[in-house]
């Protein structure tokens, strides 16, 4: 059987690509206990859309999880943290824009942007989950998608 972080190493790196999110170097730092700074989060993201790194920092939790054998909940909280790859970019951009940091464009404040920028992930996250066979997530298979829906063609001969 698959070990903890080793699954979730190869869990991470197979989101990655089902992400096309390749051009990114990818780093999983684990916690034993709580994220410092993020007591209540299973995990969070760090990314660096400059140098192109993704630096996922996952709480202990996650390891109950494991233990309790919930594969698709570590898969839907993996794929979430680096779905902000796709989101944060928007989002740091509106939030530069801001010139008071207390309201921002279209009269929102700051954390009505984080909400948006929250809600937007997970909706990109709920769509990847949906199209995911459970033979991606699950530990003896982790990263196949053989199962699941065929690759569409995007021009070219099929």
């Amino acid at each position: 059987m698959i070990r903890y972080q080793a699954y979730i190493r190869k869990l991470a790196q197979a989101l990655r690509t089902e992400l096309f999110l390749g051009e990114y170097a990818l780093d999983i730092v684990f916690f034993k206990g709580a994220i410092p700074d993020y007591e209540n989060a299973a995990a969070t993201c760090d990314v660096d859309n400059t140098y192109l790194d993704i630096t996922v920092k996952v709480a202990g939790i996650v390891q109950k999880h494991w233990r309790n054998k919930h594969y698709w909940t570590i898969c839907n909280i993996l794929c979430h943290e680096l779905c902000h790859a796709l989101t944060d970019p928007l989002y740091h951009c509106s939030i530069q824009r801001i010139p008071d940091k207390k309201i921002g464009a279209w009269g929102l404040v700051n954390n009505e942007w984080e909400r948006v920028r929250e809600r937007q992930t997970q909706r990109i996250t709920n769509v990847v989950m949906a199209l995911l066979p459970k033979s991606f997530y699950w530990p003896a298979t982790v990263g196949n998608v053989k199962t699941g829906p065929k690759p569409v063609h995007r021009g070219g001969k099929t």
